[in-house]
């Protein structure tokens, strides 16, 4: 086999996981927008006192679970996999669009 072909092979799967992962992202930001999710948790943070510290709690819990359902998946399908690379958009696009809103010191 050519040198050349693992550098072709390796920039083959990069491309495909990146536009998997740009899909995913954009398709969870598009539904969160859809969903006015980010307003309603910010008003909701508003509201409620003691709501923060719940979501501060719930979003840590979601990120330790879904960051050991991603290991698990890379153990059981190989590292690189489109699974855990889908998990990871939701994770990230979930943090990038409603974190700013649990962790913001005022509104």
């Amino acid at each position: 086999m050519k040198w050349w072909w693992g550098i072709i092979n390796f920039f083959m799967y990069f491309i495909v996981f990146a536009v998997v992962f740009i899909v995913s992202f954009n398709a969870i930001g598009w539904l969160i927008k859809k969903t006015d999710l980010d307003n309603k948790l910010a008003d909701k943070i508003n509201k409620y006192r003691h709501l923060k510290l719940i979501l501060v709690l719930i979003f840590f819990a979601f990120t330790f679970s879904c960051e050991y359902i991603k290991t698990s998946l890379n153990e059981s399908f190989g590292q690189h996999n489109v699974r855990s690379i889908i998990l990871g958009a939701i994770l990230s696009c979930i943090y990038v669009k409603c974190a700013p809103f649990i962790f913001a010191k005022n509104r």
